[in-house]
Parts: structure tokens; sequence; C-alpha cells
């Protein structure tokens, strides 16, 4: 049997080999900011890797464009990381403060806070992609994710059952998370996301003609 180095199973072990080696290069980005500076940025970084490695059809990781990316992005990373961050927490000091409300409305309350968890766990996958597809302010970046979540109801469904796969499997085997669980995650969300806005375009294209 002839060794085919472009057979789809050795390009699948390269892109996992690729993976590992993306995975690296968040951890290095994450300690050149010394952890809570470079966190946000080196995850951006490598969403716009991955968006790199999609659109250009290639297998194999550009240090490059991380670095690229994780310069240009450093400042506004931070800003909507942690706004995020600080948004999450008061969602979940929220939830805790409907579950000691002692009437009738505390059912009702506790859904709403379920509904405002999921449509903003929902948001935030699509921020980091359209972070590194387009050059837009944070408004509008937080705008696009909104519109495309909701115009895209199947993406979104597919992104959050990826999410919850990939969250399974690290749970499974924990091992993966220090060297390949979050490229891998960045990389499959970047996928749908990018089909999203590009599924969209044609769309809005068709209906403006």
């Amino acid at each position: 049997m002839n060794f085919n180095v472009d057979s789809p199973l050795m390009r699948f072990m390269t892109w996992l080999s690729e993976m590992v080696k993306l995975q690296f290069y968040f951890w290095l980005g994450t300690l050149r900011g010394f952890v809570l500076g470079g966190l946000f940025p080196s995850l951006i970084a490598t969403f716009g890797t991955s968006r790199h490695m999609i659109r250009n059809e290639d297998i194999h990781v550009s240090p490059d464009k991380f670095w690229e990316v994780y310069q240009q992005e450093f400042v506004k990373a931070n800003l909507v990381g942690y706004g995020s961050l600080i948004f999450a927490i008061l969602l979940v000091i929220y939830f805790r403060l409907t579950t000691l409300i002692d009437s009738g409305l505390a059912t009702l309350f506790i859904f709403v806070g379920y509904g405002f968890i999921i449509l903003f766990a929902l948001l935030c996958l699509y921020i980091p992609t359209i972070m590194t597809h387009l050059d837009i302010s944070i408004f509008q970046t937080i705008k696009h994710a909104a519109i495309i979540m909701l115009a895209c109801p199947l993406h979104t469904v597919i992104m959050g059952v990826m999410l919850l796969l990939f969250s399974y499997l690290v749970i499974r085997w924990f091992i993966l998370i220090p060297f390949i669980a979050i490229a891998m995650c960045a990389f499959g969300l970047t996928y749908v996301g990018l089909d999203a806005m590009e599924r969209l375009t044609r769309r809005l294209e068709k209906v403006s003609k």
C-alpha cells in the first residue's frame, strides 16, 4: 500500500498536530500578557488564526498571524473579555437572588434568569469570530453578534451543541485542556460562525437586488 501524505487521514492527523501547535501559542500568548492581561487577547488570536486557516484552506498554523491578531486586538479583547466576565457575574448574582424570593413570582424570575444566561452564552459564541472578521467597534460587534445569532438559528444551535460537546469531552478527559481542547473549540466555532455570516450576507444581497 502506497503512503499518501495527502490522504484524508494524514490531513486530519496533520490538522490535529496543528491544533496542538495553536494551543501552544495560546498558552504562550497568555503568559506573555502575564495571564490576566494576555488570556483574552490570546483567545481572540486563536480564533483569528483559525479564521486565517479556514479562509485560506490551509491546515497549517501561521505564527505571524497569531501575533498580528494578538497585538491588534489586545486592548479590545481585554475590554470585551472582562466586560463579558463582569456581566456574567451580575447574571449569576441575579440568579442567586431570585432563588431567595419567597413569592409566586420566584419561578418567573428564575426562568427569566435562565433565559438571559442562555442568550448571553450564545451571543458570546459569535463575538470572537466577528472581532477577527470585521474591523468595527465593540458596540457594533455585539450588535452584529445579536443579529447573526437571531437570523441564523440553525448555526446558533449547532454552536451551542458544539460547546456542550467540547465541555463534555473536557470533563470526561480533563487532560485535553492544556494540549488541544481550546484550539479545537475555537476552530470549530470559527468555522460555523464564518459560515453563518457568509450565508446571511448572501441572503441580504438577494433581498437588496
